[in-house]
């Protein structure tokens, strides 16, 4: 284990050497004090010394940083879109500013309230096509007064949509 300061990170971030071929986990000590990343790592080391295999420390880690329940909610086969922002919001690799978090928010449940109104039968996050996104993303550009905003709604929307897909 290590402590390090990652350049896009206002935290220190303890990494992990799971071997080789496999990446190395970076977990967010969620402190700007180097001192208190080395203590939360030297806690980390502590609690896995002993007869745990790889894979249950890495179990370990999951549940202590939150990441077990934040992937039990996303990682449902059919997550309802009414849900999606809150599965997204709690994850612990999600971190917007509290404004751009409202953004982001806002332009997703537009985009819900769109296809409950457009595709009444779509209810879960699965069932979204290209089709729909596309669709979406053509009535937005003819309503929308500038390019940045239309553009600005399209990151917000494929964001959340990558990050929940990918966790599922």
């Amino acid at each position: 284990m290590a402590v390090v300061k990652h350049k896009r990170s206002k935290y220190w971030q303890i990494v992990i050497s799971q071997g080789s071929k496999k990446p190395q986990l970076w977990i967010s000590s969620k402190t700007e004090d180097y001192k208190k990343a080395v203590r939360k790592e030297a806690e980390l080391q502590a609690q896995y010394r002993g007869d745990q295999t790889r894979e249950e420390t890495f179990a370990q880690i999951d549940r202590i940083m939150g990441y077990d329940k934040a992937k039990d909610s996303v990682g449902k086969k059919s997550l309802l879109l009414e849900e999606a922002w809150d599965a997204y919001i709690s994850l612990p690799d999600v971190t917007p500013s509290e404004g751009h978090a409202k953004k982001q928010c806002n332009d997703f449940k537009r985009f819900v309230a769109w296809l409950n109104e457009n595709w009444p039968v779509i209810k879960t996050l699965k069932e979204v096509e290209r089709k729909q996104a596309f669709e979406y993303m053509k009535q937005l550009r003819a309503n929308s007064k500038t390019g940045k905003s239309y553009n600005n709604v399209r990151g917000n929307i494929n964001t959340i949509f990558g990050t929940l897909i990918e966790e599922a």
